[in-house]
């Protein structure tokens, strides 16, 4: 039954881990996204930085990438300091703990 139970806990566990990297490559594109139509400078400088890129035949667009990178680490840190206040298990994964194992059981 223990080897049950910690099974169940790292499946919890890898869940909630894609779960979180789902959310944060989300809000990294999201605000890229977002940077990218508000923002009429950033949209030529990278267009331009295309076009330079294209003609060196090269494939990289670092100011999009860059970006991007920074966007990420905002959004990991900010689910890594969520995941700390959390404390663990969630209410719900903590109650379905309990109806799968029991606590007499």
């Amino acid at each position: 039954k223990m080897e049950a139970m910690l099974d169940y806990l790292v499946m919890v566990k890898s869940n909630r881990d894609a779960a979180i990297e789902n959310e944060v490559t989300s809000v990294a594109r999201l605000a890229v996204e977002a940077a990218l139509s508000s923002d009429s400078k950033l949209q030529q400088t990278t267009v331009d930085n295309a076009i330079a890129a294209l003609a060196a035949s090269k494939t990289s667009d670092s100011i999009v990438e860059d970006l991007y990178a920074a966007e990420f680490k905002k959004a990991q840190d900010a689910a890594t300091a969520k995941l700390a206040a959390s404390k663990g298990l969630s209410p719900q994964e903590r109650d379905l703990f309990e109806k799968r194992f029991g606590a007499g059981s």
